[in-house]
């Protein structure tokens, strides 16, 4: 990520994490007692290079030069799921 804006660049990771389903099990037990779970910002996100975070790269991608997310402190909402 070569973006010296700091809110555009935690809006891209927090984005990502919710995107890229990285709590998936969570939101699934969260959803089970009638809750729903997503990520609602991030603070002080590190990256690394897409080699190093043990993924293998889409058919037809060059990652070579790709980074990612691989720690930071997340913000998540809880809230409960509207009854249809």
């Amino acid at each position: 990520m070569r973006n010296n804006n700091v809110s555009i660049a935690h809006a891209l990771v927090t984005a990502f994490i919710n995107e890229s389903g990285a709590y998936r099990e969570w939101d699934r037990v969260f959803r089970e007692h009638g809750l729903a779970l997503r990520v609602a910002g991030v603070e002080q996100f590190m990256v690394e290079p897409f080699s190093q975070a043990h993924a293998s790269c889409p058919a037809g991608t060059d990652c070579k030069n790709l980074v990612v997310p691989n720690d930071a402190f997340v913000q998540m909402n809880v809230v409960p799921i509207a009854r249809q």
